[in-house]
């Protein structure tokens, strides 16, 4: 996909192939998924992990040595022009926070579910750009300053400690262990027991902040992981339980509902990434 801000591909290598040094003259952002290769920049190298972002600036030199091609070298690649960075840094400096605070080519891992919401994220974009409906140009913008944001409260949270006396708020705590918990029970019951309040406090504190019960907001967020797992690959009846689908059959009614159609007619809508 290129826009001329920024430029955003996914790629998988059967065989991957030594990448000389080089350096851009824009932004570079890596997401990797999967594969056995290491990446040499600032005279380090370094054996890439699924759920690892590179974080390159401009004209920072970079390369990458294949280790071996028993699993194909799967990631998203994005990169974002210089100026397009400095428009959005006059807007709120935030943007350009990990940039200024891990150097000139880092390296930092996210947790499974953060990587997963990512992924959602960067497949949104290449929907977007293919579908070319009408206000996709704005939408395209709106997606990239969306995922840059996420990306840089990730990095600020890594970074940064909170004080012990700003603890979060049970709304937040509740959410935050959905997400991390999505292939677990995550009934009102369940979750009341865990966190010792009412089941109907939770329901309440769910509707107020999101609009949507607690099991509206598991669902949606359970086929977000699915959707995201089967157009990067994974079996579609694998995806459904991955993502904390008890039986294909509740995934299938949930996924029609959701998107109108079923998960196979669905990828076969959506080739952008299986391609």
């Amino acid at each position: 996909m290129e826009y001329p801000d920024f430029e955003l591909h996914y790629y998988q290598d059967d065989a991957p192939q030594r990448v000389e040094p080089h350096r851009h003259t824009g932004y570079e952002i890596l997401f990797f998924l999967e594969g056995n290769v290491v990446y040499n920049h600032d005279n380090q190298k370094t054996i890439l992990k699924p759920n690892d972002i590179v974080v390159i600036k401009p004209n920072t030199p970079h390369s990458l040595t294949p280790i071996d091609n028993e699993i194909p070298y799967r990631r998203f690649t994005w990169w974002i022009s210089k100026e397009r960075m400095d428009q959005l840094t006059s807007i709120d400096s935030t943007f350009n926070y990990m940039f200024t605070h891990m150097g000139s080519s880092a390296i930092f891992h996210v947790s499974t579910i953060d990587f997963l919401m990512l992924q959602s994220k960067l497949i949104r974009m290449l929907e977007n750009f293919n579908r070319k409906a009408f206000g996709s140009a704005l939408q395209l913008q709106i997606d990239a300053a969306d995922l840059l944001l996420y990306l840089n409260q990730l990095v600020h949270a890594q970074l940064e400690s909170v004080p012990a006396s700003q603890e979060t708020s049970l709304y937040e705590n509740l959410t935050n262990h959905v997400l991390a918990h999505l292939d677990e029970d995550l009934s009102l019951d369940d979750l009341a027991n865990k966190f010792f309040v009412s089941k109907y406090y939770i329901s309440h504190l769910f509707k107020a902040n999101m609009g949507i019960s607690l099991h509206q907001y598991v669902i949606k967020k359970r086929l977000e992981v699915a959707r995201t797992l089967m157009l990067t690959g994974t079996d579609i009846t694998e995806a459904s339980s991955q993502a904390g689908f008890n039986n294909y059959s509740n995934f299938y009614r949930a996924f029609m509902k959701e998107y109108g159609t079923s998960p196979k007619n669905y990828l076969e809508q959506n080739k952008i990434i299986r391609q």
